[in-house]
């Protein structure tokens, strides 16, 4: 059945430049193992050398696998801390977590097994004792997690998706058979081939709550699925799935084109903020960073 809105996104700005937002990376090696292993138990000497060697090619393999954000060298809004650690068996793990302008208040790290305890306690001495061969190696299983889709889809709706596309994109809603989201996979990065899920987040004042100056207003989550592109692929024609309320206690959700289609004509929408919720990159296998596409 056909849903309810269009929700046009006239940028100001080129596609590309507005809806990657900027992000860093601070890459640590916090696992009193690998440290014990590097012989530098405070990260001050080769272990301080290995995380500056590391720094380039995990950035660069973020940005293949999450090429919508723009990995910066340099300081950013947001930031991803990769952190190597150990678990209580030894193994070895990636700590994932994100601070900053973004990152939402209660948000756990995310954990993603690196390697066994036995493939770091058998690697040779001279793999310890050599930053670039350590550096190279680590790098490699860096890449081949990142390619598997399980593991980027976790950290996408664990962590990355905090981080909107647009700050302030002019959304507009209103009634119609669809949803219209202006920026199209050339912008992302994104796999044209396979579709991506949205959600944005907006304001609602909904007059069933009283009257509209003293109404309820809610900070509603709006998932956008089925989307497929359009306008010769500057944008993505989408269906709004759900609309969830978050912060009411219990979490409130209207899903159904009729309740969905009532909402819409009733509620006062002001959105905000439009985040990415499942993606796929134009190739998470290439060994090489990708560049920002020529609009």
């Amino acid at each position: 059945m056909a849903l309810l809105a269009a929700l046009a996104l006239p940028l100001h700005a080129p596609a590309a430049q507005v809806a990657r937002a900027p992000v860093t990376l601070d890459v640590r090696i916090d696992g009193p193992l690998y440290r014990t292993q590097l012989g530098d138990d405070a990260c001050t000497a080769r272990c301080a050398t290995l995380r500056g060697a590391l720094s380039d090619s995990v950035r660069a393999a973020f940005e293949r696998s999450f090429g919508f954000l723009e990995w910066r060298p340099t300081a950013a809004p947001d930031t991803l801390v990769v952190a190597w650690v150990n678990s209580e068996a030894q193994t070895g793990k990636l700590a994932l977590s994100l601070r900053g302008k973004h990152a939402r208040r209660g948000t756990r790290t995310t954990h993603v097994p690196f390697e066994s305890f036995n493939a770091i306690a058998t690697r040779p001495a001279a793999d310890w004792q050599s930053v670039p061969r350590l550096s190279a190696a680590w790098s490699a299983q860096l890449r081949t997690i990142l390619a598997r889709p399980s593991e980027t889809q976790g950290i996408l709706t664990n962590l990355l998706w905090q981080i909107p596309l647009a700050e302030r994109g002019g959304v507009s809603l209103g009634e119609a058979p669809d949803v219209v989201v202006g920026v199209g996979p050339r912008a992302l990065r994104a796999d044209p081939a396979r579709n991506p899920v949205f959600v944005v987040r907006m304001h609602v004042v909904d007059p069933a709550t009283g009257p509209i100056a003293s109404a309820r207003q809610d900070t509603t989550e709006m998932s956008l699925a089925g989307c497929s592109r359009s306008g010769g692929g500057a944008t993505y024609r989408c269906r709004m799935d759900q609309l969830v309320y978050p912060e009411r206690t219990p979490p409130d959700t209207v899903r159904g084109a009729a309740e969905l289609r009532t909402l819409a004509r009733r509620a006062k929408q002001q959105p905000v903020t439009l985040h990415l919720w499942t993606y796929f990159p134009v190739d998470p296998a290439d060994d090489a960073p990708l560049h920002r596409p020529r609009e």
